[in-house]
């Protein structure tokens, strides 16, 4: 059967079963898919969102799969997220459980040897059906995936009360009160040899993203190569963790168990035993399996449950390849380092976007869009300056923003750019960019009334028109963000 064929089939589907959600009484950016026994603690993280600005609601799988009927439990999910994101505008997705808990997919790659990846990016990108020949495995180049991301999506690696619990409290924690002058304004980079290439080289190459205003820590092995590095050791680097960062690269090897540390390994006990609290890092591990949630004992998942540790947790769900790996945790710290600070949840899905090209056909490239996870709320920054601590009346009281879907999309000649603010802001800007993040045109930039805007795009870009593409238009005021696809088609 024809791709055309499956896509009319999903989309009839989804027609079919749109009324199944109970609309809201206002647009809900923020949506946490989570079990009947888990619901109450993410709801205390959804009210807390809908508290600061972002529009968020629960919804269990056991609701879901009653409602979204799909070839099993995963497509339920995406199902109901697609509808969520079509109806009511949600683009950042908390899937707050393990593999147990919310259902998972793996995906099919015939590179090197025919593997099953398990792929939240699956709940991204909500185009076609990952499944358009019909056979048992999703994902592969002739099920045409749209590889481009819709929504955003991160994961709470927890099964329990108890860790649901502590993991809400953590991300609260991260988001509006870390400690220290200068948390979490820091970075802490681990690097040891990966076979013929040196992790350090990798490092380095990142290293020229971040601000010059960062404390820098640099742990390498062969140190004395980089000047200013500090010889890498696990005993060195535990000491360091313990310091706290707000970010930390790790470049070397490991599996579901372990980091490499030059002379010995970081492992799962280490990793419970750090005292960092509250000075909680967002983590980016560029070796494989280390965030592989559906083993009883991924490292990655650790580092998010434990006392000490990670906010999030940036890292792959199966084997890591070079050069695409390099290409990743470049363009993730560009992005994250971009003006404004980007979401997290953002920043893991367009990171993929240098390898899209690639990922057509079979190779490293695909698989790495695939394998790379996100343990941790979505809607997570990293900040540049150490904040101070959230008033949650005061917070409550930040003007809301919705940016509604551009209607028509996709369009021809002209699409209407619809938003609403519930307050007057000083600063707002509505910006045009590319799938490589490139700004194409500024709609209107300065201050604004509370109420509905409406802004009239016509393809207009900077040196003339935007040709046929995806773009994204962006809304910020007064330090809240928004941003939605757009597809441009030919004449």
């Amino acid at each position: 059967m024809t791709h055309c064929f499956w896509l009319s089939q999903f989309f009839l589907v989804v027609s079919m079963i749109a009324t199944a959600l109970p609309a809201p009484a206002n647009p809900t950016e923020y949506m946490v898919v989570t079990s009947d026994r888990l619901a109450s603690e993410f709801q205390l993280l959804a009210s807390w969102h809908t508290a600061h600005g972002i529009p968020a609601e629960v919804r269990t799988v056991e609701w879901i799969t009653a409602n979204y009927p799909g070839v099993d439990d995963a497509e339920s999910v995406r199902l109901f997220l697609l509808d969520a994101y079509s109806s009511f505008g949600t683009i950042l997705i908390l899937l707050g459980g393990d593999a147990e808990v919310v259902p998972v997919r793996y995906v099919r790659s015939n590179y090197h040897t025919p593997t099953d990846i398990l792929c939240d990016y699956y709940f991204m990108c909500l185009e076609g059906t990952w499944n358009a020949d019909g056979d048992q495995h999703f994902g592969e180049v002739e099920d045409a995936v749209d590889l481009l991301p819709d929504v955003f999506v991160g994961r709470a690696p927890v099964s329990t009360p108890s860790e649901a619990q502590a993991f809400v409290e953590r991300t609260i924690a991260f988001a509006t009160s870390p400690s220290g002058p200068d948390y979490p304004a820091s970075a802490l980079f681990l690097a040891e040899r990966l076979g013929a290439t040196h992790g350090a080289t990798i490092a380095e190459s990142t290293r020229t993203f971040i601000p010059p205003s960062f404390a820098l820590q640099r742990l390498y092995t062969e140190a004395g190569n980089w000047p200013g590095a500090i010889e890498l050791t696990r005993q060195a680097a535990i000491s360091e963790l313990n310091a706290g960062y707000g970010l930390v690269l790790h470049v070397g090897n490991g599996d579901e168990s372990s980091w490499g540390l030059g002379d010995a390994p970081l492992s799962i006990a280490d990793v419970q035993t750090l005292n960092n609290e509250p000075r909680f890092s967002v983590i980016y591990a560029f070796s494989g399996w280390t965030a592989a949630f559906d083993t009883d004992d991924a490292i990655g998942e650790h580092w998010v449950t434990s006392p000490g540790g990670a906010a999030a947790y940036v890292g792959c769900t199966n084997q890591a390849w070079l050069p695409p790996s390099e290409v990743l945790i470049n363009e993730w710290v560009r992005l994250l380092f971009t003006p404004g600070g980007m979401r997290i949840g953002p920043v893991s899905a367009f990171a993929r976007s240098l390898l899209i090209d690639q990922a057509q056909t079979e190779g490293p490239a695909r698989w790495m869009i695939f394998t790379l996870a996100l343990l941790g709320d979505p809607s997570l920054r990293l900040r540049i300056d150490t904040p101070t601590a959230v008033d949650p009346v005061a917070a409550a009281s930040v003007p809301a923003l919705i940016l509604n879907d551009p209607t028509p999309n996709p369009f021809v000649a002209h699409t209407m750019i619809v938003f609403d603010l519930a307050g007057d802001v000083d600063n707002s800007e509505l910006a045009i960019y590319d799938i490589c993040g490139r700004l194409r045109n500024r709609l209107l930039i300065g201050p604004l009334t509370r109420g509905r805007h409406a802004v009239r795009w016509g393809g207009e870009a900077l040196n003339g028109q935007a040709p046929p593409g995806t773009y994204f238009v962006r809304i910020e005021a007064d330090g809240m963000a928004l941003s939605q696809k757009l597809v441009r088609v030919p004449h």
